[in-house]
């Protein structure tokens, strides 16, 4: 039978070990990656960034905030095209 032969196959593998101390020298690896710190300078340009996009965003907000007594731009067009600005059906 072929599964016999197969199984047989299988029979003939030997069991793969690891090399000693590899767990160790990973991690050491994984040790050394952990200790390498952001430069001054990196930190500088990061921290400078974030500053200026939170005011990017900031500005944006702060100009997309209409102000209270000019309605906001669905209902401008809405008027603009003569439409109805209420959903009350009975009115």
């Amino acid at each position: 039978m072929k599964i016999d032969t197969e199984l047989d196959r299988f029979r003939k593998l030997r069991r793969v070990e690891a090399p000693p101390f590899l767990l160790t020298r990973i991690e050491q690896r994984i040790a050394a990656s952990a200790q390498v710190a952001a430069t001054p300078a990196l930190r500088f340009t990061l921290i400078g960034a974030l500053v200026v996009l939170a005011l990017l965003n900031a500005a944006a907000v702060s100009a997309s905030v209409s102000p209270s007594d000019e309605p906001n731009g669905t209902i401008r067009i809405a008027q603009e095209l003569h439409l109805t600005t209420s959903f009350d059906p009975y009115e």
